[in-house]
Order: C-alpha cells, then sequence, then structure tokens
C-alpha cells in the first residue's frame, strides 16, 4: 500500500512539528505502507532537492522525501506580521511550489492514500485542489495546531471565515480528520454536521528510539544535597512567559533558603519577556539556552530533575505541546503551569510525578510535592504513560483504519 504524506515541516528542518510528521511516517512505514513525503526545504537548503529524491536517516528505506522550496516569509519582522494579517491561510511555505509538487505525484504516482499534515492550513488547501487521474480512497486531513478560526488567533472576521472554508473542504473531501485534542476537532466537525468524515484525536508521540528505557539517571536515586534543575524547552511569547514558576521558585525559596535551585529555560525569548527578565532579581540562577537543536534539548531534558510545561495562559486553551511526549519520553517529573481544564492535564492523567499549578503559591506547592514525590517513582511506574504517547500505540488506530479501508476498497 502506498501512502502519500505531505508535510510542510520535515528534517532537516528543526520544529516541533517537523519531527512529529517523522514519527507519524515511522509508524506508517514500520506498519508495512509504501511512504512518499512531499515536504518542504529547509531555508538555505540546495535546490536541487526541488522534486528530487531523497532518504531520511533513522526511516526504514520503504519512506522516500521529495522537496517543495521552503518558506515564504518576509525577512523583517514587520513583513512576517503583515503577511500573516493577510493571508488567509496563514501558510509559512510556499503554495505554488507545493501545487506543483502535488501536481507531479498525481502524474507520476499509484497512490492508494494521502494524509495531510497542517500547520499551516496551507498543505490542506493544496491537496484539496490538485486533481488525480484516479480515486484516492483514503484522505486524512491532520490538523497538529490549532486551526486559527478563533478570536484568539485570528483579528480579521473575513480571515477566519477563509479559515473554516479550507476546513469545511476537508469535511467534504476527506474519510478522516484527525487532531492532537478534542478542542481542536470538534469546531471543526461542527462546521458540517452532515459530514462522512469520521474524527479522530490522536496525540503528539514521542519515539523509543530517541528516548530508550531506561533515560539518562535514575530519577528515583537523586540525592537530596544535589542542585535541582527545573527545565522548560521551547518559546516563550505572548501569553506563555516564565514569570509565574520564577515567582513560585522564590516563595519556595523564602520557605526552604537551603534548597539548591537552578532553572533553565531553553528556546527563544520574545523582546519584551527578556527585557522583563533582565529586570528582575531572580530567587536562583536562571540560565538561558537560546535556540537549540532537538539532539541537544534530548540532552538538556536528560539532564533536568524536573521538566516544566509553561502553557499558553487561555481560558480555553486547545494546545498540546509536541514537547509532553517527549518529557513522557524521558521518563521525569512534569510540572504543568496553566490551566486546569487544559488538553495538556487531560492528556497526562494517570502520570506518575505530575502536578499542576497556575499562580505563584500553586508553583511553590507544587514544587515541594515533585521534589518529594520524585524519591519514589522508579521509571518503571512511567510505563502506561509511555504506552499512550509511544508512537507504535498511539497511531495503531489510524494504521488500523487506513488497512480497513484498503481492504474495502480493493
Amino acid at each position: 500500500m502506498h501512502l502519500l504524506v505531505v508535510t510542510p515541516d520535515f528534517p532537516p528542518l528543526g520544529s516541533p512539528q517537523a519531527y512529529q510528521s517523522v514519527r507519524l511516517v515511522k509508524a506508517l512505514a514500520l506498519a508495512g505502507c509504501e511512504v512518499t513525503v512531499i515536504a518542504g526545504m529547509a531555508v538555505g537548503a540546495r535546490k536541487e532537492f526541488h522534486h528530487a529524491s531523497e532518504t531520511y536517516d533513522g526511516l526504514p528505506s520503504a519512506v522516500v522525501v521529495r522537496r517543495f522550496e521552503g518558506s515564504n516569509f518576509p525577512s523583517s519582522t514587520l513583513g512576517r506580521r503583515a503577511y500573516r494579517y493577510f493571508m488567509p491561510s496563514d501558510p509559512n511555505c510556499q503554495y505554488w511550489p507545493l501545487r506543483q509538487c502535488l501536481r507531479w505525484a498525481a502524474a507520476t504516482l499509484k497512490i492508494d492514500g494521502i494524509i495531510s499534515v497542517a500547520e499551516p492550513l496551507v498543505s490542506h488547501l493544496a491537496v484539496q485542489k490538485t486533481q488525480f487521474p484516479y480515486r484516492v480512497p483514503f484522505r486524512c486531513f491532520w490538523f497538529s495546531d490549532p486551526v486559527p478560526m478563533s478570536a484568539d488567533a485570528m483579528k480579521f472576521k473575513w480571515r477566519r471565515s477563509r479559515c473554516e472554508a479550507i476546513c469545511r473542504t476537508a469535511l467534504q473531501t476527506g474519510n478522516y480528520i484527525v487532531g492532537v485534542t478534542t478542542e481542536i476537532v470538534d469546531p471543526i466537525m461542527r462546521l458540517d454536521p452532515f459530514s462522512s468524515a469520521e474524527c479522530m484525536v490522536l496525540p503528539h508521540v514521542y519515539d523509543s528510539d530517541d528516548w530508550p528505557r531506561p533515560v539518562g539517571c535514575a530519577i528515583d536515586s537523586v540525592s537530596t544535597d544535589k542542585v535541582i534543575r527545573i527545565t522548560h524547552t521551547g518559546a516563550l511569547y505572548w501569553k506563555r512567559t516564565p514569570f509565574s514558576l520564577i515567582e513560585g521558585v522564590r516563595l519556595l525559596k523564602r520557605e526552604r533558603q537551603d534548597l539548591p535551585i537552578e532553572l533553565i529555560l531553553l528556546g527563544g525569548i520574545a523582546d519584551e519577556t527578556a527585557a522583563r527578565l533582565a529586570e528582575i532579581q531572580a530567587p536562583c540562577p536562571i540560565k538561558l539556552g537560546g535556540v537549540k537543536s532537538y539532539s541537544e534539548s534530548k540532552a538538556v531534558i536528560s539532564d533536568a530533575d524536573i521538566l516544566c510545561v509553561i502553557d499558553v495562559d487561555l481560558e480555553h486553551n486547545i494546545h498540546l505541546p509536541s514537547k509532553v511526549a517527549d518529557y513522557v519520553g524521558a521518563r521525569k517529573p512534569i510540572l504543568y503551569i496553566g490551566l486546569p481544564n487544559s488538553p495538556v492535564v487531560r492528556a497526562l492523567e494517570g502520570h506518575p510525578v505530575f502536578a499542576q499549578a497556575h499562580t505563584p503559591a500553586e508553583v511553590a506547592a507544587a514544587l515541594k510535592y515533585l521534589i518529594n514525590r520524585r524519591r519514589y517513582a522508579g521509571v518503571e511506574k512511567y510505563e502506561i504513560i509511555c504506552n499512550k504517547f509511544n508512537l507504535k500505540t498511539a497511531y495503531g488506530i489510524l494504521i488500523d483504519k487506513i488497512y480497513k479501508n484498503h481492504e474495502h476498497h480493493y
């Protein structure tokens, strides 16, 4: 069975979505599918990649990758902001090279199914517009990040309506709609109550090849006098800021002055957040790591004692950060800073060393709990939650649907 996976983000691009796309493709290949990936090029990549086939290290030989030209964002910050306001599909890749690559695929390949991964919606739009000379029996539209239909993400009503139109067409032309949270899928399914498309909620996953068991040092043997590294990975911007974490540590240090703590913030930081960080008097050492590669991030995560997820502070949150899956794979305590009704809290139900907090006082109490609890939870206690996020099990539902559809059609 031959599947076509369309994803703007794919290594060597180092974004979280690029690695999630790799894991999806790997799960399909391990299940016996032949996979052709149509992916964007990283900025500065060699132009001869365009329409040329290549293989990717770590993927089975049944996977072939073909590239279309990548980033379409203007170079200036002001230009990028204007572009995001006026492009209804909010793409960060070029639409017409993607269409050209899809036309090549339609004319050259005989495929049994298409999986379009959208962050942003441009790949869905391009797949919808491509005419195949034969019937493609399986079509799946995968919404990996929040669909930009909400007023929080889209300030212009006309722009939200264009995005809604793309989602509505996906319902009409796809067998399946996939989202990483119910908060993403439900609004899409409500667009067309008579659609025959079936929805699936599949989380971001981790690869056990990246996170073998056990990872690094066993957390149940950490000594009490060791410096406690509290690590957050990912961009800090807009409503995702580290100040509740810092103030929570300050409150904890007032109670436990002898407790050695170090904060590590890995990833890009918005200018206004960086300026505020420079002005405050920190209660403990803070290391700013900047943007790192995935392998470098893995090393920092492996060295951490407590992993922190700082989420966007929205009442109606639909995010499930992809780093959550890697945190689970690392088998470490997790502090979640966000509201208790978020998808992350629901996804991590059953995690053996997990605490949710929002205010600085809650952060201090959560850290005290995690510091004490971590000594009593060995790596074997993580197996149930790890199975939930492992690519071999998490994508089993989708793979089962693909094969059943294939048997029915042929």
